[in-house]
């Protein structure tokens, strides 16, 4: 029988991964949905943590594409990393400050998956918000 990781030995390689891996720095944006008087809705996105130390990992799926205003564009599907047990919903967008250049980039939240049963860091897979290709 194969030796299961204790939680002692998930938090201390959470810990690991954190400190070696996740450089930049993120803001996770809840959204906010209002009723407009004209019967709409506007959304606006609210901070709802300090920031987080986060990663970004381009998967280069080059060529995919998605409809998105009733247009076609293309889109290249980026994962980001969060320390163990970060709450992220399908519904955030997320404010990354990159560690190497100081710029920041905000990313829409296009699948935040479920914790898996070792879980080391938190998984999202996001896309650059204002560019179909980034």
């Amino acid at each position: 029988m194969p030796a299961m990781l204790s939680d002692a030995d998930l938090t201390s390689l959470a810990a690991l991964a954190q400190n070696l891996a996740l450089r930049d720095t993120c803001t996770i944006l809840n959204v906010s949905r209002v009723r407009n008087a004209s019967g709409g809705y506007v959304d606006t996105y609210v901070p709802q943590t300090s920031t987080v130390p986060c990663a970004i990992i381009d998967l280069r799926k080059m060529g995919m594409e998605q409809v998105k205003g009733g247009a076609l564009e293309s889109a290249t599907i980026k994962m980001m990393l969060f320390p163990r047990g970060t709450v992220i919903l399908d519904t955030d967008r997320l404010q990354v400050v990159s560690a190497t250049s100081g710029t920041t980039t905000i990313y829409e939240v296009t699948a935040a998956f479920d914790p898996t049963t070792f879980e080391i860091v938190r998984r999202v897979e996001v896309n650059r918000l204002g560019q179909g290709a980034s």
